[in-house]
């Protein structure tokens, strides 16, 4: 499976927090990444986005602005769709951010069908799995210096612990209704 192309800001912010940065020494390859990035990936199917109100000159407000409440880091491949079903296109976007605007109002409200990724989760897998790595490596004296593989353990895990905290912890449920059936 080849990397997407669209996970490229994904990758690179997932590098920065980890520092593991792309070339001759990076310990992940992209596809390494994206595929821990896409065991956590949420998908969200119409998923309502909130508004922000514009005041114009003349006191007339008009919607031109929608934010992601859960947030950013969205992979930018989503689908918008408003109030009739038709798909609709930002006029700009920030999908790390999670905001999206429009030059004329649309019909509200806004829903964006796409991948959305918790990039703390995804470090603290990275970081964990780096530090499995680590263990393996040998610890060693010369000419006076020491180099000890539990001095990076201990700080990859550290850095894990601290994004385990930032992780989103709400997970999605699934609810079935006993009193229909899809087979009627």
């Amino acid at each position: 499976m080849a990397v997407r192309s669209t996970m490229t800001a994904i990758l690179a912010r997932v590098r920065f927090l980890i520092n593991d940065q792309a070339g001759p020494n990076q310990v992940f390859s992209d596809q390494e990444i994206q595929d821990i990035a896409d065991s956590f990936r949420d998908e969200m199917r119409y998923y309502e986005l909130s508004f922000g109100e514009t005041i114009l000159p003349g006191g007339n407000i008009v919607f031109l602005d929608y934010y992601s409440t859960i947030g950013g880091d969205w992979e930018p491949d989503g689908v918008f769709q408003c109030n009739t079903w038709a798909t609709v296109v930002p006029d700009s976007q920030d999908w790390l951010v999670g905001k999206w605007s429009f030059i004329a109002q649309p019909k509200y409200p806004i829903y964006l069908t796409g991948k959305r990724y918790d990039v703390y989760r995804i470090s603290a897998e990275l970081l964990e799995n780096w530090a499995g790595k680590v263990k393996f490596d040998i610890t060693f004296s010369s000419q006076g210096q020491s180099f000890s593989r539990s001095e990076k353990i201990n700080n990859l895990m550290s850095l894990a612990k601290l994004y385990r905290s930032k992780q989103q912890t709400v997970k999605r449920a699934m609810n079935v209704r006993s009193d229909i059936s899809p087979y009627q």
